[in-house]
């Protein structure tokens, strides 16, 4: 889509656009994180009398036709959470689950995750989830300025991570 601007909308159909292209298709691994009604129950966002799922975050790899042959090999993760849900395992444990179902239910072989440098946070969970840290880039982010990003890589057994043997 090319209106859109790093994650950055200027209306809510671009929004939508975007999540009916990444939810297209058979072979996407996109999920929403609802807690159990066991979890914690304070929920500052949803605090209505009627019951709403739980939703505190996404994870996934979303299928890309234009990507398919590079996909059948490498695939990407993201994941977001809610800032109240940081640092309570959702996100390793998610990222464990979508790990294990890529390689399990895929031919790939490869899963890469980018993160900020100053992620501190997102870049402990790829390293609990296995990932290793493969190379740093610089990027502009329309927000923030000047950044580095660190690519991490994680290989299905039996297969070499870069610069690995």
């Amino acid at each position: 889509m090319t209106s859109r601007l790093l994650g950055r909308y200027k209306d809510i159909s671009q929004a939508e656009t975007w999540v009916t292209e990444n939810l297209r298709g058979s072979n996407n691994f996109s999920f929403m994180v609802e807690l159990n009604e066991d979890d914690d129950k304070t929920d500052p966002i949803n605090s209505s009398d009627r019951p709403l799922p739980r939703i505190i975050g996404s994870i996934g790899t979303p299928a890309k036709p234009e990507l398919e042959p590079h996909q059948k090999v490498v695939r990407e993760i993201g994941y977001m959470y809610r800032p109240d849900q940081w640092g309570k395992g959702y996100a390793t444990e998610s990222t464990q689950a979508l790990i294990k179902a890529l390689f399990e239910k895929t031919d790939v072989t490869h899963v890469i995750a980018r993160t900020d440098s100053e992620n501190y946070g997102s870049w402990k969970v790829l390293e609990k989830c296995g990932f290793k840290r493969v190379d740093t880039a610089d990027y502009d982010n329309v927000t923030l300025g000047k950044r580095t990003v660190l690519h991490y890589e994680i290989a299905r057994p039996g297969y070499a991570i870069k610069g690995e043997q």
